[in-house]
């Protein structure tokens, strides 16, 4: 059993309620005016609504049922789970939130994740903003970077960054926390 999940993730949620805009949803269309072509996801990307089966928004009960979640903990107003040991290993400061309000509300990524821009764990503060150009980093934790997760209208990315790295991704719904 690990030990409960630490205050870094609890900082980033609370702490960045309404720190960055709702994303937008990507263009159906290209600029040829056919329809985009739809790309099927690699099987361990994180985004745009959750990973795999685990959907931002679903209760408690429907997140357990996915099969992807052990380790069930309280955390202030919420509840925290870590992902199955076949999915990646996780930072001990990240983890899945549940909020009784608003369900599943922040997925933190494991080490096999990939967000859909190409973005893991390791990528480079460069690779980073190339991939998302929208990348602003937060006025009160500055080794948070935030992007607008593309194809949600509800999403945020968020990338704990240290020396230049990536170390950990967060997706979460804009603007919630444990108990709102």
């Amino acid at each position: 059993m690990r030990k409960r999940i630490g205050t870094a993730i609890v900082a980033t949620v609370i702490g960045l309620d309404g720190a960055l805009a709702i994303g937008v949803p990507a263009s159906a269309e290209s600029t040829t005016g056919e329809p985009a072509p739809v790309v099927a996801p690699a099987p361990n990307t994180l985004g745009p609504d959750g990973y795999k089966s685990l959907l931002l928004g679903m209760s408690e009960q429907q997140a357990v049922a996915t099969g992807l979640l052990v380790d069930r903990q309280d955390l202030g107003g919420c509840v925290a789970y870590y992902f199955a040991p076949s999915e990646g290993t996780m930072s001990r400061a990240s983890g899945v939130l549940i909020s009784p309000e608003n369900g599943v509300f922040d997925i933190g990524a494991t080490s096999l994740m990939t967000t859909a821009q190409g973005i893991t764990r390791g990528s480079t503060v460069d690779q980073l903003r190339a991939a998302y150009p929208d990348l602003q980093q937060d006025p009160e934790m500055d080794f948070i970077h935030h992007a607008n997760v593309p194809g949600s209208h509800v999403a945020v990315f968020d990338f704990v960054v240290d020396n230049g790295e990536v170390t950990d991704i967060h997706l979460r719904i804009s603007g919630t926390h444990c108990g709102s």
